[in-house]
């Protein structure tokens, strides 16, 4: 049983492609051609591989984004503000430009950023004000 398969359960884990690679850098072609075909795909590497900066650098600039930003979730305040200033550091900007994170009392995301990187607390409330506009419109 794949990872996928156990956190999502069968039922949603046929459709993900799920795609593993030893460098995350590796992985793009893969990833881009996958993306293309499909809403969802889970990256699976080993810490350190480049999930995080490599991967979403080579995404932001995708036509299929059309126009809309790339939510990366970061388990903590600390890691996602180090994962803004990284990705932002590669491209010679500030974060807040291309780049920019929100966490608990601080938002550092400007009207040009297309990668926000956030905490589940920050993604937990964006769900649930979709899921209450949803509902309102019933």
């Amino acid at each position: 049983m794949s990872v996928v398969t156990r956190c999502l359960g069968p039922q949603l884990a046929h459709h993900l492609d799920s795609i593993s690679f030893t460098t995350a850098y590796a992985a793009i072609p893969s990833l881009l051609q996958a993306l293309t075909a499909h809403d969802s795909v889970v990256l699976q590497a080993q810490p350190g591989a480049g999930k995080t900066a490599r991967v979403s650098l080579a995404l932001v600039n995708e036509a299929w984004l059309n126009g809309q930003s790339i939510l990366m979730l970061q388990p903590r305040r600390v890691a996602a503000r180090a994962a803004a200033e990284r990705m932002a550091s590669e491209l010679g900007e500030k974060v807040g430009d291309t780049i920019g994170y929100r966490v608990r009392l601080e938002n550092r995301v400007g009207p040009r950023t297309q990668i926000e990187v956030v905490t589940e607390g920050i993604l937990s409330r964006r769900l649930r004000a979709c899921l209450s506009g949803c509902l309102s419109k019933l």
